[in-house]
């Protein structure tokens, strides 16, 4: 109950990493539990993104990101033994992905989103590096749900297309019509105008 009073008001970073440490807290009596692993995943997520980001804590905020794709992908492999024995045996992630139930569409969302500001955060090169495993992870997020959150598998994919550039799979046309089904799907959700007009409109 405590969490859960200190999570409504995460835009205060005491609040969010007591969050953090009670989440923490609980995981050590259930380290299976999927649920709280993607509330980690989130919260980690926000941490990073919004109070270290802002602070120019980049050290910080890519620990942060890395623990939030840790805590990610052991959600998905909590939540199915079909991805985890696969992974374990050596296929690769973006591969895997597919295996993953509806129920896991909220940690494939936070482990993609962690492992994204990761990447851009470490530079070009580590993006491109991780570009597909992200595309894949995204793509099975579209698949499971297209309106999840907001829109945001149609938001991830508008920007993606808008800022990679064409080598890489950029294509103006195609973040155009993701971004317009995002705004058609949810009209007042402010993240997705901020990224098309950072993004796209460029």
């Amino acid at each position: 109950a405590q969490a859960e009073e200190q999570w409504t008001n995460r835009g205060v970073r005491a609040s969010l990493e007591t969050v953090i440490r009670l989440w923490e807290q609980m995981l050590g009596a259930n380290p299976s539990d999927h649920h709280l692993l993607t509330r980690l995943s989130r919260a980690h997520y926000f941490l990073g993104d919004t109070h270290q980001r802002l602070a120019g804590e980049t050290d910080a905020m890519l620990q942060t990101f890395e623990k939030g794709v840790e805590l990610g992908e052991r959600a998905l492999m909590a939540l199915s033994t079909d991805f985890a024995s696969r992974v374990k045996g050596g296929e690769k992630v973006e591969q895997a992905v597919t295996v993953i139930p509806k129920e896991g569409q909220e940690s494939l969302y936070w482990y993609a989103t962690n492992l994204g500001k990761f990447a851009v955060a470490k530079g070009f090169t580590t993006t491109l590096f991780y570009k597909d495993r992200i595309f894949a992870v995204m793509q099975r997020v579209l698949d499971i749900d297209e309106k999840f959150y907001h829109a945001a598998p149609h938001r991830y994919f508008g920007a993606f297309y808008a800022k990679a550039p064409s080598f890489a799979g950029g294509d103006l046309e195609k973040s155009k019509v993701h971004f317009d089904r995002a705004l058609a799907l949810d009209a007042d959700f402010l993240g997705t105008k901020v990224l098309y007009a950072e993004y796209y409109a460029p």
